[in-house]
């Protein structure tokens, strides 16, 4: 799924006697609700049909989280249901919503959260493209892993460590084939023919163009 929507939206849905847990109604009746009657309604009349608009809660976390916090407490958003924005209102409270199935388990995000009952989220930066892509749907980073050729730095004279030509340290990098075999249905089965090899080599010095990358998305996405 591409994230070309005009606005992304991520809203609260607790409020009311005890702050209740809106979302079923939400999903439900195929609306979401300003549950605010003194706030937000300029934020909620700028809701345009075709928006995405996704429910989340704020909340903190200390132990249980998926990387090593040493302790420390991380803000986490969970992402309870995502939908496209069908009709404003136009009175500051209610839109009508095409709401797809609730996610079990919530989807969780860390650290870049926000905890406002209305968050209006551009795709303007890593951080604001991350939230996006990880709550709307796969559009993988293309570039991810290592993004520099480090090897010119490399095969110059050594400047202190060895082998490590102008860095400080020599990065562990395994520049030959693993001993491992790829299977004949992967793309890159016959590329070993191409480095002195056999077919079922794994390259691992072998770096892919952009239309190789967008090709391979493109069959994925195809298949699924």
């Amino acid at each position: 799924m591409t994230t070309t929507a005009k606005s992304y939206w991520f809203v609260g849905a607790s409020y009311g006697k005890g702050s209740e847990d809106q979302s079923e109604r939400f999903l439900k009746e195929g609306i979401w609700q300003n549950g605010r009657k003194d706030k937000y309604f300029d934020l909620v009349r700028s809701m345009q049909p075709g928006d995405r608009i996704a429910i989340k809660s704020s909340y903190t976390r200390k132990h249980n989280l998926p990387f090593e916090s040493k302790g420390q407490t991380a803000s986490v958003l969970g992402i309870k249901a995502t939908g496209v924005d069908t009709k404003n209102h136009g009175d500051g409270r209610f839109v009508d919503v095409d709401w797809e199935p609730g996610l079990e388990p919530v989807k969780e995000w860390c650290f870049y959260t926000n905890r406002s009952t209305i968050w209006k989220v551009e795709p303007e930066d890593w951080m604001t493209e991350g939230l996006i892509n990880f709550t709307l749907g796969w559009n993988p980073d293309i570039n991810d892993g290592v993004r520099l050729n480090i090897r010119p730095f490399l095969t110059v004279t050594d400047v202190s460590k060895k082998g490590a030509g102008i860095l400080r340290a020599k990065p562990n990098i395994h520049w030959k084939k693993d001993r491992d075999k790829d299977v004949e249905a992967a793309s890159g089965y016959k590329l070993g023919l191409e480095y002195e090899g056999k077919e079922g080599d794994c390259i691992n010095d072998h770096h892919l163009t952009l239309a190789e990358k967008q090709a391979a998305i493109q069959i994925t996405l195809e298949g699924s």
